[in-house]
């Protein structure tokens, strides 16, 4: 088995776990809120994710939707969130009594660009631009627009670019967030449509690898030591993803042994 069947493996196993808990989070939140609630988790990283949770639920999206102006999105978020006072043009119908403590969030050891204030703002461009389609919809309509049945590495490339034509975070972030959130989303909510399900497939399947880091790095080194493997290099964006997943189920050389012993020989 080469290295790249391997990771094939893993990361379809990592696609299975993340649309399983993309079905489980549709049946309990309408699909606006379902997606808004997974972005917002994803713009936490390690330090803010629970945080942004919290502020995702005691703000949902619908409420969002209501106001008028991209700024006051920004400084409803802050305000609810515990990080600033200022209410500005925040209409009284608002519930000012309802904060989390800005002591909750963590500065410490984040670098400047993905303090919460600066990812809020981020999130306040994506919610404006979103709410008048509803933001599961304006993805939605992305998607089936750029459908095609043909896709291959240039192709799915130029595809997510335009998907992922949106206000806010720098396009890296943005291939995260398409491949985390966006992917497996989409691939739960048109399963009634199995084109484009497979179509979405594909793009997982031929799109370049994302940039490398800590943990794709480790989980490359630990494998390129394995005597099972020849190595190659990592191809897609499902190598990629199986480097994560790899990454998270095993973190040392005995890991690795197990992994490969246990569910792929």
């Amino acid at each position: 088995m080469s290295i790249n069947e391997f990771l094939c493996n893993l990361g379809n196993d990592w696609l299975k776990n993340k649309k399983q808990r993309m079905a489980n989070l549709m049946k309990i939140a309408h699909p606006d809120e379902a997606l808004y609630r997974e972005i917002m988790l994803s713009f936490g990283y390690s330090k803010n994710k629970l945080q942004f949770q919290s502020l995702a639920l005691i703000l949902p999206y619908r409420e969002l939707q209501q106001f008028d102006s991209k700024e006051t999105i920004e400084k409803a978020l802050l305000f609810r969130s515990g990080l600033s006072d200022e209410k500005g043009d925040i209409p009284e119908s608002f519930d000012f009594s309802l904060r989390m403590e800005k002591k909750i969030w963590v500065h410490k050891g984040v670098r400047p660009q993905n303090y919460p204030e600066v990812r809020m703002r981020e999130i306040s461009e994506l919610v404006w631009q979103t709410k008048g389609y509803g933001i599961a919809h304006f993805f939605e309509k992305r998607i089936i627009e750029n459908f095609s049945g043909e896709i291959n590495k240039k192709s799915s490339t130029r595809i997510v670019s335009k998907i992922i034509d949106f206000d806010g975070p720098g396009y890296e972030r943005k291939l995260e967030i398409f491949f985390n959130i966006l992917l497996p989303f989409y691939s739960v909510y048109f399963q009634d449509k199995p084109e484009i399900e497979e179509f979405l497939e594909n793009i997982f399947k031929n799109h370049p690898p994302l940039k490398a880091n800590s943990k794709t790095k480790k989980a490359l080194k630990l494998l390129s030591k394995n005597k099972n493997f020849h190595f190659q290099e990592v191809k897609s964006a499902q190598d990629y993803f199986g480097l994560i997943h790899q990454s998270n189920q095993a973190t040392d050389d005995a890991g690795i042994e197990t992994l490969i012993n246990e569910s792929y020989f």
